[in-house]
């Protein structure tokens, strides 16, 4: 099975001429919030699908400005589509928020899936560049434990030597490894309240999308 995904705003025309023109699709699988106008827009891509025999899948979202949980939520049924063997055609990202359309450029450029957009005024698609890169493998095994941990303990102050005690490495092996990521953008330390010398280290909140 082949599958189309998109973003949907108030204008089904930023979604229709992408599944016009990508051959062999039988699943159109789109997200769009609540607000009257993008409800609209909905019910013309159903129309549209079923007109050509293609099942749409419509996906409401909760918040159409919360960047990070739409990527979240776009990767896990990416990932769950193709665990079932379906190949994803491409991605459109012409509709909905701009926080929509641009979570789901990331999860492209994170997943390798081409993605595309329609032109405002010609209505006609065209393919962004993808760069297939596998960002997680940048990390080493110890350093994807770090970060989970941290991920998984986001609401604490951990320092360093916590952290150290925590996935059971030395004090120098984990300020190695924590300088690494901090070069790397993906941790931050900053001084503990009532001891300057104790560093607690955070992960930044859309670290999670690169892991496994």
């Amino acid at each position: 099975m082949t599958v189309l995904f998109g973003t949907l705003g108030f204008r089904s025309e930023a979604l229709l001429p992408a599944i016009k023109a990508t051959s062999d699709v039988e699943k159109v699988v789109f997200y769009h919030d609540n607000h009257d106008s993008s409800l609209k827009a909905k019910s013309e891509v159903c129309s549209y699908c079923e007109t050509l025999g293609i099942k749409a899948v419509p996906i409401p979202v909760d918040d159409a400005f919360d960047f990070l949980q739409l990527a979240k939520e776009m990767k896990q049924d990416i990932r769950r589509y193709r665990k079932e063997g379906t190949e994803i055609a491409c991605f459109n990202i012409a509709g909905g928020t701009k926080l929509m359309s641009s979570a789901a450029l990331l999860i492209s450029i994170l997943e390798g899936i081409p993605a595309t957009y329609v032109h405002d005024r010609t209505l006609q698609p065209f393919h962004l560049p993808l760069l297939r890169i596998k960002y997680s493998a940048t990390l080493t095994t110890k350093q994807r434990e770090i970060l989970r941990y941290l991920i998984d303990h986001k609401d604490s102050e951990l320092t360093e030597r916590e952290l150290a005690e925590a996935v059971g490495v030395k004090k120098a092996t984990i300020n190695h490894h924590v300088s690494r990521l901090v070069e790397k953008g993906v941790v931050t330390l900053t001084a503990k309240k009532g001891d300057r010398r104790a560093k607690v280290v955070k992960v930044e909140p859309a670290v999670e999308l690169l892991l496994e």
